[in-house]
């Protein structure tokens, strides 16, 4: 099951993509989606419903909230745009 990882490192960033439904994007992509920030960022009940939250603590990263996940099948549009989109990284 793909996921999909909102990385946040500032409160303002996090919030504004909340309010924006941003992440909902990602389900187009993913099963479930993550948002990972550093410890002390954000609480585990400010993270929008059927998303999960991932931590980074000293040394290690920590799942505090697993995801809602979906069921997802990778259609060929997907497909295409992340082959594509993963060609154009690498030039």
């Amino acid at each position: 099951m793909p996921a999909s990882y909102e990385i946040k490192i500032s409160r303002s960033d996090f919030l504004s993509d909340c309010n924006a439904a941003k992440w909902q994007k990602y389900l187009a992509f993913s099963a479930g989606v993550f948002f990972g920030v550093p410890e002390g960022l954000i609480k585990k009940d400010e993270v929008p419903p059927g998303c999960g939250l991932i931590v980074r603590h000293a040394n290690i990263w920590r799942v505090i909230k697993a995801p809602r996940w979906g069921k997802y099948e990778l259609g060929g549009d997907v497909a295409m745009k992340l082959l594509i989109d993963g060609i154009e990284r690498q030039q």
